[in-house]
């Protein structure tokens, strides 16, 4: 199992998970790669485990949400589909589709869908692609604005 490690001020603090002591490492070598970091540990007691480090502004949480999309081209809606909310965070989304749609690095639509809060806020933001794994697509909220505080969830 990966334990994580969120950065903050270049710095992480590495917990084992085997006898809990932590060590903080400064991370500051690591902030500008341009992949995934997993760092390896061995600790004092003799465990070894890895650390991913998280870089992201803000935290992510994993949820199920059904929600749909709509693609516009001049104006009109050209494309509706079903989605999954999958992960959320102020800045943004990961959805998984159903089917494979032909959405590009930077494209723009819109997302609609409730959140599972007391309010079931309706959330209806427009989005720009920025990566696609399969069936995955991460999406990222074209504008920050006050909504954004209701998403923040860490």
């Amino acid at each position: 199992m990966v334990e994580r490690a969120k950065i903050l001020n270049d710095m992480a603090a590495f917990t084992c998970p085997k006898c809990i002591k932590t060590k903080i490492v400064n991370v500051s070598k690591y902030l500008y790669e341009n992949q995934q970091i997993n760092v390896r540990c061995k600790c004092p007691c003799g465990n070894s485990f890895t650390v991913f480090l998280d870089r992201r502004q803000f935290s992510r949480e994993d949820i199920q949400l059904p929600g749909i999309y709509i693609l516009y081209s001049d104006g009109r809606e050209s494309l509706r589909g079903q989605m999954i909310v999958s992960d959320i965070s102020a800045s943004g989304l990961k959805i998984t589709l159903p089917e494979r749609r032909d959405f590009e690095v930077g494209d723009l639509f819109m997302v609609v869908f409730n959140l599972d809060d007391k309010d079931r806020s309706l959330i209806k933001k427009e989005v720009i692609v920025r990566n696609i794994h399969c069936l995955d697509i991460g999406i990222e909220f074209r504008s920050v604005d006050e909504m954004n505080k209701v998403l923040y969830v860490g």
